[in-house]
């Protein structure tokens, strides 16, 4: 099931407003649908450039589904679900708009790829409309998941727990 499949089932958000100045951590409330618990899932940066532009206590994830993407240029469409974490990237684009969502389903945590061209590697199994899954299963404790396909410096920790 892709992204915006699952998204579609019932788990939207009212649209944000967004900010095309900067990366900015934006999460909804802790009163709607898919709340979390604090501590459940923070984010953080695993390369250099990550690190630089996520806090060093990391980014607490308060809502799900979670999407992590690149921000938008002005003339690109951002009427969908609402990004979490906006990040910059610059042409030609390794991240897409709504690159991938952290979900839960069936009692699982999930990373699903948002129809990305390049994909995302979640502990060292790329899923993408092009590699035959486009779901991976969180573990708890760490994982590493990399936006943009093997190779890219958008490479993030996320902790479950």
């Amino acid at each position: 099931m892709g992204l915006f499949s699952f998204l579609a089932r019932g788990h939207s958000r009212a649209a944000p407003t967004h900010d095309r100045s900067s990366h900015r951590p934006d999460t909804a409330a802790a009163g709607t649908p898919g709340a979390l618990s604090s501590g459940a899932i923070t984010i953080f940066g695993a390369d250099k450039r990550i690190a630089a532009l996520v806090p060093g206590t990391g980014v607490a994830v308060t809502a799900l589904p979670y999407i992590i993407g690149r921000v938008p240029e002005d003339d690109e469409d951002v009427s969908r679900q609402p990004i979490g974490l906006f990040l910059r990237d610059d042409k030609p684009y390794r991240l897409s708009r709504r690159h991938f969502a952290i979900v839960r389903r069936d009692g699982q945590y999930w990373v699903l790829d948002g129809s990305s061209h390049l994909g995302t590697v979640v502990n060292g199994h790329t899923i993408g409309r092009k590699f035959g899954r486009d779901a991976a299963t969180l573990q708890s404790g760490e994982n590493q998941v990399v936006a943009g396909g093997p190779g890219s410096e958008y490479v993030f920790r996320i902790v479950l727990g």
